[in-house]
């Protein structure tokens, strides 16, 4: 506002003063009101700002209790774990176990005699490396069928000791290859990377010079493990690909690594030297005391929220003094919904513990839980099962062999039976019948193509050579087909088996997708393994019902309808017919988490309470500038007013001293002034 900063000069009044008193009193009251108003709502925002800060802080002590995970938690002891280390890898059982270490397991390790040079061509032609294990008794290479062949090619540009360690490296085939120098010379040196026997190395040369196991040119390179020494068997073994051999509660067991985890289910053991001989101790169990923890620690937070909370929405009705928020609607909404989820009856998927009060927490009056630790101890003891129900989001079957996958927003709590109609199937192709032994595959008719779950391979191609049984060709085409990079890098992959003299290719996956078909082959390729160009079975979907409403299928899993909507679950084996039931619940904490992040969400309840508290406070400052601009345009009108006035008084002043003047000035009004004086 324009500031006055002279009385009125005519007239002598104070009009500066006049003029912001009567600003003062249009404004003033208008001012206060607006103060009072502002000062409410700060109030407000900062305490909403504190209940919900009260709540995050909540909100973070249910992470633990809302995970299915934390109450099927299991830990393990070892007698001595100087010697044996072991640890926690999937989801094991409880139980006790002694474990003896008799062998470690170790690579397959080849060496080849001494060149004079390591950069002198050797030779040319290509290097096929394979891994499995020689059958002493029959004298095959029976290839492992996990493991692709890998085949390497060697040209003039890296034909040397130097060259061929960097293509073996290069082709990511399993193996490492390094030069050693000896003395004068140098050595080539070829390491499996994996442990184990079956993952022992074969090197077959197909050397330029037309012959492939002497020890002139590539061939030098060749390890034929079935072959003699230095007629194919060029390389010297300097460590035997071995399993590692331990005893379990007295069974004894082998395995190809040294961290075995596929023995007891859910943990790995990690084996070393100071192993060997040694027999140690293991237990594994339920990790209680961590879901107990965190059940207190879940109470702890929530009273601390009500207590704050208490002191934001309080009333006392003898000082008549309310908290910041006591009523604020907002506020008493979200405490009323996570006081009704706290209350959550459980009788649908519990049997004995349907409440947070049949666990032992109760509600008291301020609204704090106080908690039996003696009886919650209990519970867990009892039936963990159904403790993990009260609180977290979880599925379970009582069948064995359905596994609960998952479920949605949308999917009712409860036990759902299950029933299944038909049982999925795999894809698979079966051959004619062949010659079960001796069986020739020549060098220029060894290719196939093919078809696996809808994916078409590359070029199949399968070391030209004679195989001793059908097996040994089923394990070579099943290696060869897998590691083509065109299936297995869509995740399609086949198991090969001989039954009655048939090859038998089946798809590794379910349902109506999952399917084989072979596309190319050669006729004398056909003849030989029973394989021609031809569609083979297609894999079907499971059928079945989920809560007595017909589920989708897919491959092994069933998708629930109705109030099963969105619950998935995956059948792995068994029958038709009834497959027990699968109990869903929506625990209290998974409850409460959903609740509190949507009053935390933007649009959310207490989102939008803020929302409105500052456009309020946005509004209040609008209201002040318009009140500014009305008491500023007041003012310039008072202004001109008492200006104005001003002026007239000062004007009829001096008329009324010109006037004296001339009165004064009258010939009788002087002489009646002499006669007076």
């Amino acid at each position: 506002m324009p500031t006055i900063t002279s009385v009125g000069v005519g007239s002598g009044i104070d009009v500066q003063g006049l003029v912001e008193k009567l600003v003062a009193a249009e404004g003033d009251p208008v001012t206060k009101k607006l103060d009072r108003k502002e000062a409410t709502l700060q109030n407000s925002l900062t305490a909403l700002g504190v209940f919900q800060g009260a709540l995050t802080e909540f909100q973070t002590s249910l992470a633990s209790l809302k995970d299915a995970q934390s109450f099927t938690k299991m830990s393990l002891t070892l007698s001595d774990d100087d010697v044996l280390n072991a640890s926690i890898s999937g989801d094991p059982d409880p139980g006790n176990f002694d474990i003896e270490v008799e062998r470690l397991a170790q690579q397959h390790r080849l060496v080849s005699g001494t060149f004079a040079s390591d950069l002198e061509a050797i030779g040319s032609g290509s290097i096929s490396i394979q891994f499995g294990e020689l059958n002493n008794v029959t004298g095959d290479f029976i290839v492992n069928p996990e493991r692709p062949v890998k085949n390497i090619f060697i040209t003039s540009d890296n034909n040397s000791l130097r060259g061929i360690q960097g293509a073996i490296n290069d082709a990511d085939a399993g193996v490492k290859a390094s030069v050693l120098r000896v003395g004068k010379g140098f050595r080539l040196i070829v390491s499996s990377e994996l442990s184990g026997a079956t993952n022992s190395m074969r090197l077959k040369v197909n050397d330029n010079d037309n012959v492939d196991t002497d020890l002139s040119g590539l061939s030098t390179l060749s390890y034929e493990p079935a072959k003699l020494a230095n007629q194919g068997q060029n390389l010297r073994q300097t460590s035997e690909g071995l399993n590692a051999i331990i005893k379990i509660d007295g069974v004894e067991i082998e395995s190809p690594k040294n961290s075995i985890n596929d023995v007891i289910s859910g943990v790995t053991l990690d084996l070393s030297a100071e192993s060997i001989g040694q027999t140690v101790g293991l237990k594994i169990f339920h990790d209680k005391a961590q879901v107990s923890s965190s059940i207190e620690g879940f109470v702890t937070q929530y009273n601390s929220f009500i207590q704050r909370s208490n002191e934001l929405t309080s009333y006392d009705p003898e000082t008549k003094e309310a908290g910041p928020l006591a009523n604020d609607s907002s506020v008493r909404s979200a405490l009323s919904q996570l006081r009704r989820a706290l209350g959550t009856d459980f009788s649908a998927v519990n049997s004995q513990y349907v409440s947070l009060s049949a666990l032992g927490l109760d509600t008291q009056r301020s609204g704090e839980q106080k908690i039996d630790t003696n009886k919650v101890q209990a519970a867990l003891d009892k039936n963990i099962t159904e403790v993990s129900q009260l609180f977290s989001r979880t599925g379970s079957a009582n069948d064995p062999l359905v596994r609960y996958i998952g479920a949605t927003d949308t999917t009712k709590v409860g036990n759902y039976p299950v029933v299944i109609d038909t049982l999925p199937t795999q894809g698979n192709y079966i051959g004619l019948d062949v010659a079960p032994s001796n069986i020739i595959i020549p060098h220029d008719v060894n290719t196939l193509v093919l078809r696996v779950d809808n994916i078409k391979s590359s070029v199949i191609t399968l070391n030209s050579q004679v195989y001793n049984s059908l097996e040994n060709l089923a394990s070579e085409l099943q290696s060869k087909i897998n590691g083509d990079r065109e299936l297995s890098s869509k995740g399609a992959a086949v198991n090969i088996s001989v039954e009655d003299n048939h090859l038998v290719l089946t798809s590794q996956h379910f349902g109506g997708t999952s399917n084989i078909e072979i596309l190319e082959i050669p006729e004398q390729l056909m003849a030989v393994t029973g394989l021609s160009v031809k569609q083979g079975q297609l894999g079907s979907d499971i059928q079945g019902a989920i809560g007595g409403n017909a589920a989708i299928g897919s491959g092994r899993t069933l998708m629930g309808q109705g109030n099963a909507r969105g619950l998935e679950i995956e059948v792995v084996g068994g029958g038709i017919g009834r497959r027990g039931t699968v109990s869903y619940s929506k625990g209290v904490a998974e409850r409460l988490d959903k609740l509190v992040a949507s009053f935390l969400d933007a649009g959310g309840l207490l989102q939008g309470r803020t929302k409105g508290f500052t456009d309020n406070l946005k509004n209040i400052l609008d209201d002040r500038n318009k009140l500014a601009e009305k008491l500023e345009k007041s003012e310039k009108q008072h202004l001109k007013t008492f200006s104005n006035l001003d002026a007239l008084v000062g004007k009829m002043r001096s008329t009324g001293e010109y006037l004296s003047r001339q009165l004064a000035a009258l010939p009788g009004a002087r002489s009646q002034s002499n006669r007076r004086g």
